[in-house]
């Protein structure tokens, strides 16, 4: 068990355990859940497996600007209210997830968990 990334141990569990992984892909944010990652209800989990034949490549969002939110986003989500700033809401909740989820690659049991 990877005391670091609960994500490490969830891959693992799914490599030896078939019902463990079934029931991931049929509801990873209960998963996910149970193993402490908060999933923002917004923010959909779609659990995909790379076979011989099929190898599935993910894109990751686009990067935030370094000047950060401009001043009518910022007005949008004060005080709580999202207004019409819920894309912008669950893009900020999935890219947190994302870097919660997916650190550089690591060993585990023997075999590369690589997030790419």
């Amino acid at each position: 068990m990877v005391d670091d990334n609960p994500f490490e141990d969830i891959v693992a569990r799914c490599w030896n355990d078939e019902q463990f992984k079934q029931r991931f892909k049929q509801d990873p944010k209960a998963v996910l859940r149970e193993h402490g990652i908060d999933v923002p209800n917004e923010v959909t989990i779609t659990v995909v497996e790379n076979t011989d034949d099929q190898i599935f490549v993910m894109l990751p969002p686009a990067p935030i600007p370094e000047d950060g939110l401009s001043d009518a986003d910022l007005a949008a989500i004060s005080g709580g209210a999202l207004g019409n700033f819920s894309a912008a809401s669950a893009s900020a909740a999935t890219r947190k997830l994302s870097r919660q989820l997916f650190t550089p690659a690591t060993q585990t049991s023997g075999k590369e968990c690589v997030p790419w």
